[in-house]
């Protein structure tokens, strides 16, 4: 599964991640027994995690600029020291 999940992501660490997060799921919540094909599920459980993981690290990646922090120019500052 592991190997999959480079192949998906082509990243060690998140495919790691990514299958550790699905049998923690898999511990809590999840009963196998009603699963006809468990190798296709949690094939399927890691590639959803993957897709999941890579629309997270896309809507932090978009929301970065909206959180650094401005730094004011020369005039801007010498205008707010003189304001005070």
């Amino acid at each position: 599964m592991l190997l999959s999940g480079i192949a998906l992501c082509g990243d060690k660490s998140r495919a790691q991640d990514a299958l550790h997060n699905v049998f923690l799921k898999l511990l809590a919540f999840k009963d196998l027994s009603r699963v006809e094909v468990v190798r296709t599920y949690l094939f399927t459980a890691m590639r959803n995690a993957i897709v999941s993981d890579a629309r997270l690290q896309a809507r932090e990646a978009a929301m970065e600029p909206w959180f650094e922090p401005s730094t004011p120019s020369a005039a801007e500052e010498l205008h707010l020291r003189q304001a005070l």
